[in-house]
């Protein structure tokens, strides 16, 4: 069955991060890249890395247009846009980091509605971003409600949520998440559900 909405995460789904955050970080000369890579592959928060290594707001929305998205991102959200489908972004990132990194890759006005640690309370694996995305969208948690993650974090708010999760197995998850009900190879493979 065709999904009815469709809910993403951003960071290791719909763009790749780590290597950007990577080479941000280092242009500070405080960390290497493979360091940063490190941290951010053992789960430190991308915020607290920013603020260690000094990078300002400014710098980063300078940079933002050299973000990378996965294959086929743009492609597929467009193609969801033209059938009709509500799409939702929900992260745990702050906004003042999202809403330049949405603008830097072109998706800003892609999704109706972006759920992000600026204006939700709850961080994954909590149901609460996924249960706000919904209500912004008028929809009610269903097994016809995708949402599209990388993390064990995302299958959890996912399951804990009452929606169908698809784990981005092209992600930063190293395993897939026993709560999966599809494993997505590459981000078009939405379009095949």
């Amino acid at each position: 069955m065709a999904p009815r909405a469709v809910l993403v995460d951003l960071d290791g789904t719909v763009w790749n991060s780590y290597p950007w955050y990577a080479t941000l970080l280092a242009a500070t000369g405080n960390i290497s890249e493979s360091a940063a890579l490190k941290h951010l592959q053992a789960g430190e928060s991308i915020v607290s890395l920013l603020r260690k290594c000094g990078v300002s707001t400014s710098t980063l929305e300078r940079r933002c247009a050299e973000l990378a998205l996965f294959p086929g991102v743009a492609e597929t959200l467009g193609r969801l846009v033209s059938r009709g489908m509500p799409i939702g972004a929900v992260t745990s990132l702050p906004g003042r980091l999202v809403s330049p990194m949405l603008t830097g890759v072109a998706l800003h006005g892609t999704f109706t509605t972006v759920i992000h640690a600026g204006n939700c309370r709850f961080r994954k694996p909590h149901p609460g971003p996924v249960l706000a995305a919904l209500r912004d969208l008028g929809i009610v948690p269903s097994a016809e409600v995708l949402y599209v993650g990388d993390l064990e974090g995302d299958a959890q708010a996912a399951a804990t949520a009452g929606v169908v999760f698809a784990w981005a197995a092209y992600g930063y998850g190293g395993a897939r998440p026993a709560s999966s009900a599809h494993v997505l190879r590459r981000f078009s493979d939405i379009l095949a559900l």
